[in-house]
Order: C-alpha cells, then structure tokens, then sequence
C-alpha cells in the first residue's frame, strides 16, 4: 500500500474526529468520526458546513478574530477548550488539537483540526470548581483560611477567603525582613512563639490563639492550627495549616467576662449603697469597689463645696498621694467641673476617663470620675454600667437626704415635746395656783360657821373643784401616754376599800337620777394586793362615770372577781399574784352598732355626748393604757337603747406586808387638829396662795410663820427654829431649789423637814425637788388630805433621821381657754372687770377679819405700777427673759385677786415672751396698762364697798 493510501486509510479509520477546512473555515473534508461527532451520519453530508457552524456566538466571535490571527502565521500550540453544538443543537466540550497544512511552495493551505470529547473531564473539573466555590463559600461563612509556608523559600500561599480576611495578597502576606511573629500582637509574640516552637523545629501539630495584623493595621483574633512536613533530611520544610477567625467570639467572650464582672461590680455597688449611711461614705467606697475591675485604674469622687468642685479623700494616706503626685488629681478635677458643666456623664479627649453626676432633686451634688489603662473598649457598654451606678448613687444620696429630713423632724418633734412638757409645766402651775385657792378657801369655809344650805353649797363648791382637778390630771395622763412616761407604783392596798371609796360618790350621784347602783366583790378576792391603787381607781371611776352619765334610769352593776395567777392555789388569797377582773354593766343608752376607735383620745360613742354630758373623750384611751401596763386587758359589749358592759382585768401582785393604802375618794377633805401643836413656815411669793396654805397650817393646830420668797425664809431659819418647811419651787430672788440647797449647808437645819408646793405636776418635778434636798412633795392645789398626810408624817418623827420620801400625787396641768363670765353689777361699773365671787371668797378666807384680802389688794396697788414699768422696759431693751419673768408675775398677782381682763392682757404678753421675741409687745402693752388702771380702780372700789362681816 502507498504512502498517501496509507495515510488515507489512518484518517479514516482514527477514533479521533479530523476535520480539514479552509482558512474561511469552510469543511473541506471529515472522517467518518467527525461526521458522527456533528451528528450526520456521512461526511458527504458535511459538505457546506463552516467551523462558525459549530459555536456559540461567543465561540464565533473569538474564532474569527482567530483566523486573522492564523494568516498571519501564527497556530494554537496548544490544544484549546472549546464549546461545540452539533447538527442537532447538542453541546459538547471538546479539547480542539489546531495544525497547519501547507502547500507544495509551503504557503499555508487549509487547517487540520482534531477534536477530543472532553464531556467528562469537563463534568469532572465543573464538580471540582463547584467543591472548590463550596469549601471557599463554606471557609467565607466560618471565617477560615488555610495557608501553606514554604520554609525554605520563605513563600507563602493564602486561600482565597484568608486572602479577603487578611487583606494580603501571597506574595506580600510576609516580606523578606519578618517572621510570622512580625504581624503577631506585641502582646502575644511570647506566647505565640512558645506554641510554634514544636511546629518550626519537629513539625508537631499545635493550636494557639493569637492576634494577627491585617493590611489595614488592625488585629483579628485567630485560632491558628497547623503540622509541619518534613524532608529527607528531616527538617521541616513545609507548614501547613488553618487560621480561624474567631475576633466576634473573643469579643462576646469578653464583652460576657466584662459583664459578668460589672454585674459583680453593679452588685457590689449595690449591696454597699444599700448600707451606707451617706453619699460621702458609697463614695469613698467607690475608689476600692471600682478597683476590683481589671480596666480601672483609678476613681474617685468630688463633691460640690460652695459652688465649686471638691475632692473627697478617703484618707490621710490618699491626700498625701495627691500631694506626691498631683497631675492625676488635677486631670479627674478638670474633668469633673467639665461634668459640672455639661450637666451629664462625660469623656475626656483620650477616651479613658470618663466622669459622670450625681443628682439630688436635679441638681448636681456630686462626681465620680473613673480612668482606666489603655487601651479602653467597649465605651457605650461602660456608660451603661455607669448610669446604672448612678442610679444606686443618687438612691443613697435620697435616703441620705430622707434620713436628714427624718432626723431633723424627730428633733423637732422632740423640741416640740420638750416645749409641751415645758407649756404643761407652766400651765399646770397656772391651773393649779388659782385652783389651789378655790379648794383650799373652800375648805377653810368649811372650817366656819355655815347654816345647812351654806354648807351644802360649799361642799358642792369642793366637790367641783376636785372634779376639775381630775380632769386636769386625766389630760396630764394623756400627756404622759404620749410620751411614754406613764408609770405604776406598786404599793399594798386594800382592794374592796378602794373600790368601795369609788363607788360610793358615784352611787350617790346615781340615786340622784333614779338609777339604782350596786356592788358585789367575789369572796374569793384577797383582801390586799400589791398595785397601783390610784390607776386602778382612776380605772373604775372611768368606766363607773360613763356608765352613771349614760343611764337615766334601770341600774348599774359592779362585779368584782379574778382569779390566781401562775403559782397560785385555789384558795389562796393571792399565790404569786391575783388577776383582778371587774365589770361595770349598765341598762343605759349602748354604744351605737359601727362605732370604732372607742379606746382612742377624744373618740365618743355620741356625737352630741359632750355637748350633754361633757368629758374629754380621754378616760377610756387613759384606762386603756393603765390596764396594758398592768398586764390586763379592757373592752366592751354593747346594745344600743339596751345598755353596755365594760370590763378589763389587771394583773396585781401578792402583798409584801406594808402598810395598806387606799386611794383618797372625791368627797372635800376636813382640816381638823392632829398631834401635838408645832411651828411651821410658810414659803410663798403668791399672796394668796402663802394665805391658804398658811390659813391651812393654822386650821391644822399649828404656829405659822410665812416668808414671801427664798432670801426671806433663810433670814426666817437663821433666827427661829421650826419644826417643818412648807416651801414653794417657783418664787423670785431664790427660788425653792436655791433654798433648800443654802438650808442643807447649815448643820443644824440638815434635818429639817423641807416640803415643796409646786403646781407643777409633770414628770421630773419629783426628783428635781428631792435631788436639791427637799424631803418630800405635794401638788397645788393643796389637798387637805394630803396636807395633812404629809405634814403630819413628819412633824410626828421627833427629830428621827430623814428618811427617802414616798411618791407624790401625780396630776396634770392642761390649759383652760374658757374665760370665767363676769357678774353684771348695776350701779357699780367700776366693777365690771373684775370676778366678784373671787374676791368674796378672799374677803371670807378668815371669818370675821377681812386682813387677808386688805393687804392683798393694797400689795397689787403698790406693786402693779413697778410691774408695768419693768414690762415696759423689757419691751424697751428686747429682754425676753425679763419679759416672761414680770408679765408671769403680773398674770399671777391680777388673777388671783380677779382682775381677769388685766390677768389676760399680761398672759399674752407671756405668750409672747415663750416664742422668743418681744416683737409686737407695745400694742400688748397699752392694753394692759389699761385693763390694769380698770382693775386697780375697781379693787378700790370693792375694798370701799365691802364691811367685816361678824362670825355667825
């Protein structure tokens, strides 16, 4: 076979596709393969076909622009993939293998092509390119890059995504003059090189995080993973590895930590603004709070002074480091006036330190300022940390605030119950004083000739009298309730006398109205029990009272049982103690259905109960108290229009054999002569009064001298000797205290016995009397009783050693704000300013003799003049002292003898003086100097109209 048939016959036959086109691309000649490849089934049928048949129109644009290329001599050494579409419209990849046929002259001719299916590396190679786009894809959304570093020749080759993460291209990831280490954080270099020191020198795998500079200069935080390959020689020559980025990871984990610490903090903030007492204290805590926190190096707070901003320190040793080393101190002081300034939390220009307010009632009270080291992150969660801290801050600074407000308003209350104690001692003494004379001249009157119906009145008159004074002593309870000073004695004392000596006037009064009132003790109640006999009298009168003024007609009845206390056997009298319970039931008009608060001051079942039957509203909130005290209870049961049933118990203790007492009962006391006949002295400055108790003494059996104040009654004692002192507290020149410390000096009068008269009744007046030396106490108004009590067990010592005094009466002193209505007098208008029933009861203090009342009245005409003027010039000079002192002395000097209208004019200039100020005096001033010119008139019109009435 020739050389042309043979190669007819490869062609032909070959498995490859040969086409054979003109240099326009026109077919020239196929084998039968690549007529099957163009999908015809000869190649005859190929005949009119172009290569430009076989592409896209993206293949024939870049197959023309080939051609031109080709003419000029220039061939695909290589093969070239190609898109070819059949006759069919069939796409297929082919590798396209170009050769050039040239003519006999060697002129190019035609061109051979031969076409290879490529279908299947192409599929292949399109799964790899999409594995390759998926991993990178996948790499991208993990944020992971892989590398490899060629040792030897120092390259470096990033994928795709580390690329993009990294922002350096392979070649320029590491120059020449670095290491790895070079883009590493400085403040991880140490600690990085320590984990790839296996890796560099035995190819150990190894996994560290670092942080890794990008080409913009910032770090990312990376977990690095990588091995090493070795060569023959079995250094390392290749490392291969993972570089995760995990910087959002990092920072969660930080921003966590960081939150987990400041809410340790917040909780510390809060636990100690919970128990500081002050802002300045939280604040001074703050510095050591704050410091636990890793970013912080220093704080601290600044108060406002005056306007300006000031440093707290928290100690000695903190000022002194200021001192050594001010600039920082100076830094947080410019910072914190720029706070001021601004009004709201603040940065300084490096970012570091921030400053922020403290607010009360909106405005600025205080700063903190904090600096950390740098570098400083995550500012804005910091400044929530620190609004949150100002919260806690500005809730100290409030309580503190409120805890001021508190303590200036107990103090101020404590003022205003010291002023209350103060006015109830004054007014007690005021009360008391004239009230003294009502009973006791009562009492002296008594002591006269008087027909029946006379003395029914004056027993009447008495009998008032010591009403009014339970009802000053029931407001000085109510007093003591609120102040907490509400005290029992515990003496021994017969339990049905007591009672009994309640109930029998209280009968009495019942029987008046029809009203039928019994009493009935249980056997079994001992005869004598340890308590406080006068509260529990105080007690039964209360509920006896209601029950006797609410029921006009049925009956009243008492029950008085009880039972043994713990220890206790039936039949004993009284065990460790005996549980007195009493019932007071009535057939009265009951307490209406709803009615609360009965046990409350000044509550009343009734509306109209005062304006009917009258009373205070206080006996029951009294008993109250007095049966809790006792370890009792009190309360009731009522049906209206049916009647009501009180009772309350007491706890009473068993006696301890002293001598019993009794509560002394309403009805008037007499004055009559007990003992042998002894010399008393009389210490007085109230003219009236120094007459009753004198009158008193003498009605008693005794001598009686009197002296008008301290200075007075020292003279007294230096020249006469006396068995006993009747010595009042408040007197001028030398008051009661003053005396009786001067008489305690002298040896021969230490143990006379001292008495004080006071018409001040309130707490502390028994122990201040007895500490200045005095032996012994009673209250004005002067009781007969008492008197006679008191007086009588001294003068009956003969000179025994002085003994502990037992406890005064107790009473109270409220104000009265009723003035006393004035008689119309006809005839006499000189007398219309003044209580005529006062005066005539002074007129009649000593039967037969008007001596008494003569030198009283010529005494106030005298003096009232002088008095005025020292007003005046009190008033003149501002003299509050001077003020109170002579207008309480006026008051005194012009009720006592009835001239009301000139006793309430110079009262309110005592008001006035008790304020603290003698602003607005003068007008109260010509108001008394004419109510005093009336009274002075009209008393010497009375002593003129008046003639000494002969004994009956």
């Amino acid at each position: 076979m020739d050389t042309d048939a043979l190669h007819r016959a490869i062609v032909e036959t070959s498995p490859d596709a040969i086409w054979v086109t003109d240099l326009d691309g026109l077919s020239v000649h196929a084998n039968p393969t690549m007529a099957r490849f163009f999908g015809v089934s000869s190649p005859a049928e190929m005949q009119g076909v172009t290569m430009f048949d076989t592409l896209d129109d993206l293949g024939r644009e870049q197959y023309a622009a080939h051609l031109e290329v080709v003419r000029q001599g220039r061939f695909n050494t290589e093969p070239v993939e190609c898109l070819f579409i059949t006759r069919q419209g069939r796409r297929r990849w082919v590798l396209l293998q170009e050769s050039p046929l040239l003519d006999e002259q060697g002129e190019l001719r035609q061109l051979l092509y031969r076409f290879i299916s490529f279908d299947e590396h192409r599929r292949v190679l399109d799964e790899l390119e999409l594995s390759r786009s998926e991993l990178a894809e996948a790499q991208r959304i993990a944020r992971v890059g892989s590398f490899r570093w060629d040792l030897a020749s120092g390259a470096v080759r990033l994928s795709e995504v580390l690329t993009e993460m990294v922002g350096f291209e392979s070649e320029h990831f590491l120059d020449p003059a670095q290491d790895f280490l070079g883009l590493v954080h400085p403040d991880d270099r140490r600690r990085s090189a320590e984990a790839i020191a296996p890796l560099v020198t035995r190819g150990e795998l190894c996994e560290f995080l670092t942080r890794v500079r990008t080409s913009e200069g910032t770090y990312l935080a990376m977990r690095m993973r990588a091995v090493g390959r070795t060569d023959e020689s079995g250094r390392v020559a290749v490392i291969k590895g993972t570089a995760h980025d995990v910087s959002g990871q990092v920072a969660t984990e930080e921003a966590l930590q960081d939150q987990v610490t400041q809410n340790t903090l917040m909780q510390l903030v809060a636990s100690a603004a919970n128990e500081a007492d002050t802002l300045d204290a939280i604040l001074k805590q703050g510095r050591d709070l704050v410091l636990l926190h890793d970013d912080w190096c220093r704080t601290r707070g600044f108060r406002l002074v005056d306007g300006d901003v000031a440093p707290l320190y928290v100690d000695e040793a903190d000022r002194a480091a200021d001192l050594a080393n001010p600039a920082p101190g100076l830094a947080d002081l410019a910072l914190a006036r720029r706070v001021v300034e601004h009004g709201d939390l603040i940065w300084d220009d490096d970012r570091l330190s921030i400053g922020y307010p403290i607010r009360l009632d909106g405005e600025v009270i205080a700063i903190v300022v904090m600096t950390s080291n740098p570098p400083l992150y995550r500012h804005q969660m910091i400044e929530e940390f620190v609004r949150q801290a100002t919260a806690q801050l500005e809730q100290v600074a409030l309580r503190e605030k409120t805890t001021r407000e508190l303590a200036e308003a107990r103090d101020a209350a404590m003022t205003a119950s010291r002023q209350k104690s103060d006015f109830l001692a004054m007014v007690s003494h005021e009360i008391r004083t004239p009230l003294n004379g009502v009973i006791g001249l009562n009492e002296l009157l008594l002591q006269t000739r008087l027909d029946e119906e006379q003395r029914k009145l004056a027993t009447g008159a008495g009998l008032s009298g010591r009403l009014l004074l339970e009802l000053i002593n029931d407001l000085l309870d109510f007093s003591k309730i609120e102040a907490g000073q509400l005290r029992l004695e515990q003496l021994d004392f017969d339990v049905r006398g007591v009672v009994e000596q309640v109930v029998r006037p209280l009968a009495e009064t019942a029987s008046g109205k029809g009203v039928v009132l019994e009493i009935e003790v249980a056997e079994e109640v001992p005869e004598v029990l340890r308590g406080d006999p006068t509260r529990l009298s105080q007690v039964v009168v209360n509920l006896l009272s209601n029950a006797v003024k609410f029921t006009d007609d049925g009956r009243i009845d008492v029950e008085v049982g009880g039972h043994c206390l713990a220890g206790g056997r039936e039949g004993d009298e009284a065990g460790d103690g005996w549980m007195l319970e009493l019932v007071v039931r009535d057939t009265g008009i009951g307490i209406p259905a709803g009615v609360t608060g009965l046990f409350e001051p000044f509550q009343q079942a009734h509306t109209s109960t005062t304006r009917t039957h009258g009373g205070t509203g206080l006996g029951l909130a009294i008993s109250k108290e007095i049966v809790s005290l006792a370890g009792g209870e009190i309360g009731y049961t009522s049906t209206p229009g049916k009647g009501s049933e009180f009772r309350f118990t007491m706890a009473l203790g068993a006696p301890h054999g002293h001598q019993v007492v009794g509560r002394p009962h309403l009805e008037p006391s007499r004055l009559r002569p007990v003992g042998p006949r002894r010399r008393v002295l009389v210490v007085d400055d109230n003219p009236v009064n120094r007459m009753v108790a004198e009158g008193m003494v003498r009605a008693l059996g005794h001598e009686v001298d009197v002296a008008d104040d301290g200075v007075s009654a020292l003279v007294s004692l230096a020249q006469v000797e006396y068995d006993a002192v009747l010595l009042d507290v408040q007197m001028p020149r030398l008051d009661g205290y003053a005396t009786v410390r001067a008489v305690r000096t002298e040896e021969s009068l230490a143990e006379l016995p001292v008495i004080a008269m006071t018409a001040t009744a309130i707490d502390g007046e028994r122990e201040r009397c007895l500490a200045a030396g005095m032996d012994d106490f009673i209250t004005k108004p002067i009781d007969p009783g008492d008197l006679t009590r008191t007086l009588g067990r001294w003068l009956e010592r003969d000179g025994a050693a002085r003994a502990q005094a037992p406890g005064p009466m107790e009473g109270s002193a409220p104000a009265i704000d009723e003035e006393p209505e004035l008689p119309e007098l006809p005839g006499l208008p000189e007398l219309q300013h003044l209580d005529i029933d006062r005066l005539d009861t002074l007129r009649d203090l000593v039967p037969g003799s008007t001596a008494y009342l003569d030198r009283a009245i010529a005494n106030f005409l005298d003096n009232s003049a002088a008095l005025l003027g020292s007003v005046e010039q009190a008033l003149r000079h501002g003299d509050v002292d001077e003020l109170l002192f002579h207008a309480h002395t006026l008051k005194g000097s012009a009720a006592n003898l009835g001239a009301v209208a000139a006793a309430r004019a110079a009262g309110r200039l005592e008001v006035l003086a008790t304020t603290g100020t003698t602003e607005g005096g003068s007008s109260m001033l010509a108001d008394l100097a004419d109510e005093l010119d009336r009274a002075c008139t009209g008393l010497e019109a009375y002593r003129a109209s008046y003639d000494v009435a002969e004994p009956a």
